[in-house]
């Protein structure tokens, strides 16, 4: 649910002019992140997100301490390492083009566009529709990649850290098996 404050926040965080002009950078790169509070803190509203295929679980992480080996030989998540560690975090976003719904393995810095962003339209989302990430951007003209965001990964992290085991049973069930980068490392939920 949005806030008041967001709303009147409206004007100064949304400047379509100068993410025009900026060609929405910051979407080319990789999809918003969200807040649960998106979903109303539903954990039912984020598994309909998911089902879209508009939305993908990520994972903030401070280390690969997380990935551990499973008895199979596989990588795997260890989810107590996650709900333990101050600053590591499964969470919600929108997808990027060409990535998996459970998009938990990142190689490259770039890994968009946003599935739901275009060059010739921008976003398909109302101000009000797009993820808190989305919605709290403060755009600027001469310096696009460097457009500031008063949703921060400490916010992501500490709103999301109550998600954990409920994110961890959805990221199970939608993981890509035979998703390539997935199949190269051995990676599996």
């Amino acid at each position: 649910m949005i806030s008041q404050t967001e709303i009147e926040m409206r004007e100064i965080l949304v400047n379509e002019e100068k993410c025009r002009v900026c060609k929405g950078k910051c979407c080319q790169r990789h999809a918003c992140d969200c807040s649960p509070e998106d979903f109303d803190n539903d954990i039912r509203l984020m598994r309909r997100a998911l089902e879209t295929g508009k939305y993908a679980i990520d994972f903030t992480r401070s280390t690969a301490d997380a990935f551990v080996y499973s008895s199979k030989g596989a990588l795997t998540l260890d989810i107590e390492h996650i709900l333990k560690t101050e600053n590591e975090a499964l969470y919600i976003r929108g997808r990027n083009r060409n990535r998996p719904i459970v998009d938990i393995l990142h190689t490259e810095k770039k890994e968009g566009p946003c599935v739901m962003w275009s060059l010739e339209k921008g976003c398909e989302l109302s101000f009000e529709q797009r993820p808190k990430y989305g919605r709290t951007v403060i755009p600027f003209l001469f310096i696009p990649e460097n457009c500031i965001n008063t949703y921060t990964k400490q916010d992501l992290i500490q709103e999301w850290k109550p998600y954990t085991k409920e994110l961890f049973k959805l990221a199970k069930e939608f993981f890509p098996k035979d998703w390539e980068l997935y199949e190269e490392f051995n990676i599996v939920l």
